[in-house]
């Protein structure tokens, strides 16, 4: 949009490529620090093969217009063979600078490819890359917590969650608030405080959704609970502590939640999905 109009082009159109409906589509946006210079972008969304795809592309001689065929396509990550649960954002840390990246569990009902309390897997998890560093495809920032260890994604976060649909930073300080779908009956709200490196935080999928237990046999205890769990769809991690959500909210309770989640004038909402795979032109 130019104010007081909508412009007749979208910013992008990358319809022929991009995979709906339900909850595939366009799911996240995110332009990095200097864009006026840069004149790049990144966008997150689900490919016609069902995957899911992080990409770069330029603005074009057109400014308000960006060039489809400038695409390179990032990170692919698996996403069969179910339609749901995909993730949602894309936002840069105002801190670091580097791309977050929120992805979803790999759909079905309750995590059925156990992906949320398995660190070798990219689904239901919080990934850091470095793609503005001049590194191709992207740089592994020193600092992700599973940099050192072979047998872990080293772009992972580990805060092990369902779907975020909405990453937030307050910009005043760097923290982080995580909006995440859970399955059924319950969404929350996560908070990652600026000074965590990641890597010790368990929000708990598909142990708990919110702060109540998914499984039979998991302790609600929260941030120090007294059973320290292994993995229980094949002991991958181990010694990572439960916490619990900042906030959370009963489905029955209304969804707008999630798109609400914190009330603050310099913090960024998600982007919803756009079944069109169209941008607005701003």
């Amino acid at each position: 949009m130019r104010p007081p109009r909508t412009l007749p082009r979208p910013f992008l159109d990358i319809t022929d490529r991009v995979n709906c409906c339900g909850e595939r589509g366009l799911l996240g946006l995110a332009f990095p620090p200097g864009f006026a210079d840069k004149q790049r972008f990144y966008i997150y969304y689900t490919d016609s093969a069902g995957n899911l795809a992080l990409s770069r592309f330029q603005v074009s001689a057109d400014p308000d217009l960006a060039d489809a065929s400038s695409e390179t396509v990032l990170l692919s990550i698996n996403h069969q063979p179910f339609d749901n649960h995909n993730g949602g954002h894309l936002a840069f840390g105002p801190n670091d600078g580097y791309l977050y990246i929120g992805t979803g569990d790999g759909g079905g009902g309750g995590d059925t490819l156990g992906s949320g309390q398995n660190l070798s897997s990219l689904r239901g998890k919080l990934l850091r890359i470095d793609v503005e560093s001049g590194a191709a495809p992207y740089a592994i920032p020193a600092t992700n917590p599973f940099v050192n260890l072979s047998s872990f994604p080293p772009r992972d976060m580990g805060l092990w969650i369902a779907q975020s649909m909405a990453l937030s930073f307050d910009r005043a300080g760097g923290d982080l608030y995580i909006g995440d779908v859970g399955q059924d009956a319950w969404e929350e709200v996560d908070f990652q405080p600026a000074s965590s490196p990641g890597g010790e935080e368990n929000y708990g999928w598909n142990l708990m959704e919110g702060n109540h237990c998914y499984q039979t046999d998991c302790s609600s205890a929260g941030p120090d609970p007294t059973d320290r769990r292994a993995q229980s769809r094949g002991g991958l991690f181990g010694d990572r502590r439960l916490r619990l959500s900042r906030s959370e909210l009963s489905r029955n309770a209304g969804f707008l939640f999630l798109q609400r989640f914190l009330q603050r004038a310099d913090l960024g909402f998600a982007l919803r999905r756009n079944r069109l795979a169209k941008i607005a032109a701003f």
